[in-house]
């Protein structure tokens, strides 16, 4: 049986962005609804009951609004209507609490500098619970952004690096590696704040004139790896900030001509899509991904083998189960090719043989397979190679591997793993402590279970990320002493 999770418990993991807004705005349920009712309109769309209760009906995420009180309730807080005709219900709220997309910056190296500050910034309080983009949008913007399909021009003429800018490269180059090969060891809340510290010298050097094209180039490319590590920070609840880092890494991964980074840091947001009731605009990712992934030739194999696994799992979800089942086939006979190497420099932990064999331990327990589920998940679950994991590893991967335990009755065992889960998040953000109530509430008459309830309960009004300011701010130091 395919293993879907009810909607309602992701709708109770995060408040509803209208709600969110509305409260923003000092507004209750009843004045809300008078407002809206006066703008619709004022606008020309005729008149419409206010009443309280449709307000409620709205943030309860029961019911969608009419696309003529979703551009009233647009104007309200200036989002473009254009947003509203492009990105689906809920998702353009959070244009009201954009502090700027990488789309937004001209193409040049301000341009990417800027970018790389934004996605920098941590997310004011209404904007984090959700992407501010479906998936469908974010695709047709990577199809839209120049370089994605061009030729690269002949690069401009321009003086030689200063032999201060070739040391300081040649540091930052180092740096950045050792930011990457942290994620072995620091769990999330450690690492992000680390990356969003490269991200900012990166963004300041690209506006220094001690750097030529060529170099440029290549800070370009470090701006799209430190970039791809502050993206973790969606594991932290903060959604609107990781997809943010996402596609500015993608954009600098363009722009330094490294389409199949680009690729594979698509299939990396695909995932968190999916993971968040996207599946749909997943798909349209994995699409956007295989695109740049083929030019000009076939991918290396565990690139080919990450696009048919993120396609496989967003096809799971959607029940397309034969589909998804023939994209994971294809996906595990490439990762038992030997690993060939990519022309471009892809940040081996990208592309890690141990993470590929997790995602497919994804795809196997979303098809209802969670025997083969377990047997791939084994590497995190086995006390002989467990603590020798990534903990961003297992923070990804842990909770799927809880709900297999469980699927097979393993309850006592699944029950460490969901405290392995909370231990590597610092207490973690409410949505995933709402998973691991929903997943282990069918359990509760096992004590083991129900002593885990009742410690997560403890824990729900607690946890979680901080209502303003750094959404990272006091969890940075937890990530280590989880390992």
């Amino acid at each position: 049986m395919v293993q879907k999770e009810p909607a309602a418990v992701r709708e109770r993991a995060v408040r509803h962005p209208l709600a969110v807004v509305r409260t923003a705005a000092g507004h209750s349920q009843h004045v809300y609804a008078r407002l809206v009712a006066k703008t619709h309109a004022a606008l020309g769309f005729g008149r419409m009951a206010a009443r309280r209760e449709k307000v409620a009906r709205w943030e309860s995420g029961r019911i969608v609004p009419e696309l003529t009180a979703q551009l009233a309730i647009a104007h309200m807080h200036q989002v473009p209507r254009d947003d509203v005709l492009c990105d689906e219900w809920p998702m353009w709220l959070y244009k009201a609490a954009s502090d700027g997309a990488p789309s937004a910056w001209p193409w040049t190296s301000g341009g990417t500098a800027e970018a790389l500050r934004s996605a920098s910034r941590p997310t004011p309080a209404v904007g984090r619970g959700l992407f501010t983009a479906s998936g469908e949008t974010v695709a047709r913007l990577i199809r839209a952004w120049p370089h994605t399909a061009d030729p690269p021009p002949p690069p401009p003429a321009a003086p030689p690096a200063s032999p201060r800018g070739v040391a300081a490269l040649a540091a930052l180059e180092s740096r950045v590696a050792a930011l990457e090969s942290m994620i072995c060891h620091l769990g999330p809340g450690a690492l992000v704040p680390l990356a969003r510290s490269e991200a900012e010298l990166i963004a300041t050097l690209l506006d220094d004139a001690a750097f030529d094209d060529e170099a440029r180039t290549r800070l370009r490319l470090l701006g799209a790896r430190a970039s791809a590590v502050c993206s973790w920070v969606w594991l932290l609840g903060d959604r609107a900030a990781g997809e943010r880092c996402f596609l500015t890494a993608v954009r600098a991964a363009i722009d330094a001509r490294a389409p199949r980074l680009a690729a594979t840091l698509l299939a990396h947001l695909a995932y968190a899509h999916c993971e968040t009731d996207g599946a749909r605009g997943a798909l349209a990712l994995v699409d956007a991904a295989h695109g740049l992934a083929h030019r000009p030739r076939r991918p290396p194999a565990p690139l080919h083998a990450l696009l048919h696994l993120r396609r496989a799992h967003a096809q799971a979800r959607l029940g397309e189960t034969t589909e998804s089942g023939r994209a994971l086939d294809i996906a595990e006979a490439a990762m038992d090719v030997a690993t060939d190497r990519a022309d471009e420099p892809i940040p081996a932990w990208l592309l890690a043989g141990t993470m590929l064999r997790m995602s497919a331990g994804v795809v196997h327990l979303a098809l209802g397979r969670p025997t083969k589920a377990l047997d791939r998940f084994a590497p995190l679950l086995d006390a002989a190679t467990a603590d020798v994991q990534s903990p961003g590893i297992a923070v990804l991967y842990l909770p799927h591997a809880v709900r297999a335990q469980l699927a097979v009755g393993d309850v006592e065992t699944a029950v460490g793993s969901g405290e392995r889960v909370v231990a590597l998040l610092g207490g973690a953000p409410a949505e995933a402590l709402e998973r691991l109530r929903h997943a282990f509430a069918p359990h509760r008459d096992v004590p083991a279970a129900r002593a885990f309830l009742e410690h997560l309960e403890k824990g729900r009004h607690a946890d979680g990320l901080p209502g303003g300011g750094d959404p990272y701010a006091d969890v940075g130091e937890r990530g280590p002493g989880a390992i």
